[in-house]
């Protein structure tokens, strides 16, 4: 999957995350999203309107 890195596409490995939501009903339903992988010191920020998640790195782990 596609992502952003200090201004820079990047490919990344990724893993698909089933959100699990119920309605009033009570009846619950997945919404599948995919996620990169992250490593330590990594965060990540979904933009408004933005299919291309940015990777943000919190702290340099070397």
């Amino acid at each position: 999957m596609l992502v952003r890195i200090d201004g820079k596409l990047v490919e990344r490995e990724h893993y698909v995350e089933c959100l699990e939501t119920s309605g009033p009903s009570g009846f619950g339903y997945g919404l599948p999203r995919q996620e990169p992988e992250l490593f330590e010191g990594e965060e990540i920020a979904w933009m408004l309107g933005d299919a291309i998640p940015t990777i943000i790195r919190t702290f340099d782990p070397a």
